[in-house]
């Protein structure tokens, strides 16, 4: 009777299923709140795995949004924090797990052994530090991550999911980070997409939750269903296949690795068996994981000689104009590398991501703080000249620009921001550093063509 009147209780109580809701407040700690999503199916006379999502700017609804399709391919509930932050104080993090996690649990029809977190960047070591700290944690996907050394060496004993864009600057500590679960024996599999550092698109969090669940079958938490086995192996064995024949044999060969090592017991891996065995004699193979390793080493040595050539740059009391600073971090040499192919251009991509985040925002932010107005205006022509196409670079450029009052400088950049697509003029008016510039002639022009 008392199961009947909860059930009853949490039907009357639970938001409409099928549609992301926002701002939803932690009854232990009403200043936390989180986007939650319950499948069209949800209902609290079952038991529904469920997925905390941890983004590292608190967008609770748009990190939500990643995993809706899977969440409703799969019966998944997500719930996304709205408080968790990267690169501040910790305690807004611990703060929001400490409401969180007894809060959902207690608020809908949770399986307590199918419960997983995902995290992008400074995410990820909340969803680890959550895995470890709880012990309850099923599984992890971690995305674009980062972990300190220590941290990394002590993994939680629980099933890993990394994911990672082909220019994300943390493509390599994701690939370390991965070899060290593989050292300690944990579940894990490592994939990427066409990306830089951002969370996945839906296709590839639908293949993070649905290996979650695989693993959870094969280790009886999830009820047997060969239907589900049969799609989620088909999936796997496609995937091998067309990164095989993409020449990326590498990724071929870990992903039938983990083929056999996932399906253990509930499907037949013999052919994933036997094209990891040809892929590792494969002198193919081994060339080009020769190769991959080659350009690994030469990012990791790249970001440490781009990244002391950009702090001279950015130390530097003289004025320096934004070419000759370029030249001095290697840019246009990076660029160039950048389009080639194969692993050398990811490399340089990845570098290049790396330089553009340092430069628009941390070096920024510093210098921008501690009044070094031209420098911090310096660091985002920097950023500028990586990616011209981001029309919001150019915006960000003009206004540091103007806040270091040269308005010749910032009308060009202004301009190079309008040229390179930004359209909301909206924006532009309501920022007290940029409004003046709207009534120049050049800008005019611009707004307004005709």
């Amino acid at each position: 009777m008392i199961a009947a009147a909860l059930a009853a209780l949490l039907a009357a109580t639970a938001p409409q299923p099928g549609r992301i809701v926002d701002g939803l407040a932690c009854p232990s700690d009403p200043r936390q709140t989180y986007a939650l999503y319950l499948p069209t199916t949800y209902t609290p006379e079952k038991k529904w795995p469920l997925l905390f999502v941890f983004d590292p700017r608190g967008a609770g609804a748009d990190a939500a949004e990643v995993f809706r399709a899977a969440a409703e391919e799969l019966g998944v509930i997500v719930a996304a924090s709205n408080d968790t932050r990267s690169d501040g104080p910790w305690e807004p993090n611990a703060r929001a797990v400490r409401a969180m996690w007894p809060d959902v649990r207690a608020a809908y029809a949770v399986d307590e052994r199918r419960i997983y977190a995902a995290g992008f960047s400074g995410g990820h070591t909340v969803a680890w530090l959550l895995a470890k700290d709880s012990g309850a944690v099923a599984g992890l996907v971690a995305v674009g991550g980062r972990l300190r050394a220590e941290t990394r060496a002590d993994p939680p004993a629980t099933a890993w999911y990394g994911l990672a864009g082909d220019a994300d600057f943390n493509h390599l500590e994701m690939k370390a980070i991965a070899a060290g679960l593989q050292a300690a024996g944990r579940d894990h599999r490592l994939a990427s997409f066409a990306g830089e550092h951002e969370w996945p698109p839906p296709g590839a969090a639908t293949d993070a939750l649905r290996w979650l669940e695989l693993i959870a079958l094969r280790d009886g938490r999830r009820a047997p269903d060969p239907a589900f086995v049969e799609r989620a192996l088909a999936a796997d064995l496609a995937r091998a296949r067309a990164e095989e024949e993409a020449g990326a044999l590498t990724a071929a060969l870990r992903q039938h690795e983990s083929i056999v090592a996932s399906y253990h017991g509930v499907a037949d891996t013999a052919a994933s068996a036997a094209a990891a065995a040809r892929l590792r004699a494969s002198k193919e193979q081994q060339r080009v994981a020769k190769d991959e390793r080659k350009w690994d080493a030469w990012e990791r040595e790249q970001v440490a000689v781009t990244g002391a050539a950009l702090a001279r740059v950015a130390a530097r009391e003289e004025a320096v104009v934004v070419a000759a600073a370029a030249a001095e971090v290697g840019i246009d040499t990076l660029l160039g590398r950048a389009r080639r192919s194969g692993p050398e251009g990811a490399a340089a991509r990845r570098v290049l991501s790396w330089l553009r985040v340092q430069s628009a925002f941390y070096l920024w932010r510093d210098l921008d703080g501690s009044g070094a107005l031209r420098r911090a205006a310096l660091m985002l022509g920097l950023a500028c000249e990586i990616t011209p196409e981001r029309a919001v670079l150019h915006v960000r450029h003009a206004t540091a620009l103007a806040k270091a009052g040269d308005r010749k400088a910032a009308l060009a950049a202004l301009g190079r921001g309008l040229d390179a697509g930004f359209a909301d003029r909206e924006r532009l008016a309501a920022e007290p550093l940029l409004a003046p510039l709207l009534d120049a002639p050049e800008i005019r022009r611009r707004l307004d063509p005709r």
